[in-house]
């Protein structure tokens, strides 16, 4: 039942996506069966970045989320991130790197010292930290910002 609930939500944001996708030049990937959906964005200097969102458990808990490399498609690795560290409130953990924010569940699960109070047992309040991003559309609105801000530094380089 957990799975065909996220499914469904899945299946619903993902409309909603598909519709920002034509007013900011997103391609969108949904693998429902894997409830898994691919988004690629393109930043102000042209570069491409690609997002995929891994869905098990949504929403009682947020989405995994990482950047592949546009052109191996390699998962985590730094050339796939894009660097932000100029704003006040970065979305690049660089020690990882990683998507730091409560809209990603990989911080709950995998890894630790970054969040001392996102853990395993607080994983059901994610929405409560996550803010006004507690959607993938919202958070894809977050990231096309920090693509296209003066903020933006390029890709991430360790």
């Amino acid at each position: 039942m957990k799975r065909r609930v996220s499914e469904v939500l899945l299946r619903d944001e993902t409309t909603t996506i598909q519709n920002r996708a034509e007013q900011f030049g997103w391609t969108v990937s949904p693998e429902f069966d894997q409830l898994l959906l691919t988004v690629e964005l393109t930043a102000s200097d042209d570069e491409p970045y690609v997002i995929e969102f891994e869905c098990t458990d949504y929403d009682q808990a947020p989405p995994r989320i990482e950047m592949l490399d546009p052109e191996t498609c390699e998962s985590g690795t730094p050339r796939a991130f894009f660097d932000d560290r100029g704003g006040s409130r970065s979305l690049l953990w660089q020690n990882g790197p990683g998507i730091c924010h409560a809209f990603n569940r990989k911080f709950y699960l995998e890894i630790d010292q970054v969040h001392n109070d996102w853990n395993p047992q607080t994983i059901s309040r994610w929405k409560d930290e996550a803010g006004f991003h507690r959607t993938i559309s919202g958070f894809l609105l977050l990231v096309e910002q920090r693509l296209h801000n003066d903020h933006y530094q390029g890709r991430f380089s360790e």
